[in-house]
């Protein structure tokens, strides 16, 4: 069944949107990151490594949008391996962030 003329062009809206969302999160993730290593602050570097999870989430909706474009459909797989690398992610900076503090 053929998307209806708005779906489309909402797909195409959501896919320019996260590609932008891309380029702006990592580029304050690579600044963030970088200003955390060489002030020695884990809060910053943490936070520059959520930013590229949040880009990662987004790179799941490029890929779910430009699916859902030219099969029709959406795809529960995609939004599956999405789900499980942001949330993985997030784990391993929960992890890398309180060990540190439960140390100190």
């Amino acid at each position: 069944m053929p998307h209806h003329p708005s779906t489309a062009a909402d797909l195409r809206s959501g896919f320019r949107v996260s590609v932008l969302s891309i380029a702006w999160t990592v580029a304050a993730s690579a600044v963030s990151i970088t200003a955390g290593l060489r002030a020695g602050s884990l809060v910053l570097v943490a936070f520059g490594c959520t930013g590229f999870l949040d880009a990662a989430g987004s790179v799941a909706l490029v890929v779910h949008f430009r699916h859902a474009l030219k099969h029709e459909t959406f795809s529960e797989r995609h939004e599956r391996v999405a789900f499980v690398v942001v949330t993985g992610g997030l784990v391993v900076v929960a992890a890398a962030t309180t060990i540190p503090t439960v140390d100190s």
